[in-house]
């Protein structure tokens, strides 16, 4: 597996900017409270088999950058960075608003969160969730996560190589097919393999005036790629 993707020294250098939607929790308030006292909605996916609600947070990291992470029952958000777990009790939860709809869009790592997530459906546009707004890094939620644990993690928008597994190897080998160095954008989660199947995680929003004013062949392209929606 790659190794996680650190943050640029150009980068370590900007103050933080806690991304759209993400408000501070006060301390030892968990998502719901402090999304609740906004009168907003916190960001949240179930768990298949127990039905408990995993939410979506972020952590200030060494005053570097919010770093996308999972909250469970305690009052703290649960993250990665360079190769580290943190259970950071400072932190802020995704909070929606009541036109906003949370969705997963399905990933290989091809292209960005940012162009993944940028999709209409049913009249609604998608935007990729960026707990940073200085920083590429999008939320993401492994593919063997989805429904289980839920442990949400955060693709950089930089590109990096990922080497084939021996396997594949020796099947373009036998096929006679060059092997290129193949890249790929990563999804990093705590606890959890560093993976480039995933989905990003976006939200929805009815289309602005502006932004319905494309052409309907574009619209129409787009909506067959939509990913699904999830529903509280």
């Amino acid at each position: 597996m790659a190794a996680l993707i650190a943050v640029t020294a150009g980068s370590a250098n900007a103050a933080p900017v806690l991304g759209t939607g993400f408000v501070v929790a006060a301390e030892g308030a968990t998502c719901q409270q402090t999304c609740t006292a906004s009168s907003l909605t916190p960001a949240f996916l179930n768990n298949f088999f127990t039905d408990a609600s995993t939410y979506l947070c972020a952590a200030n990291v060494s005053g570097k950058a919010w770093i996308a992470g999972y909250q469970t029952t305690a009052s703290v958000c649960t993250t990665t960075y360079n190769s580290t777990v943190i259970n950071a009790t400072q932190y802020a939860c995704l909070c929606l608003t009541s036109e906003q709809t949370p969705g997963l869009e399905s990933s290989t790592g091809a292209e960005s969160c940012d162009q993944t997530c940028a999709q209409t459906l049913d009249g609604e546009v998608g935007t990729a969730v960026q707990p940073d707004a200085s920083l590429p890094f999008y939320t993401c939620l492994p593919g063997s996560e989805a429904g289980i644990h839920n442990r949400f993690g955060y693709a950089d928008d930089q590109a990096v190589s990922y080497t084939l597994g021996p396997e594949a190897l020796a099947l373009q080998e036998a096929a006679g097919v060059e092997t290129l160095p193949a890249e790929s954008i990563p999804c990093v989660a705590a606890a959890v393999n560093t993976t480039a199947t995933y989905s990003c995680f976006c939200t929805f929003e009815p289309q602005t005036p502006a932004s319905s004013s494309s052409s309907s062949s574009s619209t129409a392209a787009s909506v067959a790629t939509a990913g699904r929606k999830l529903l509280f």
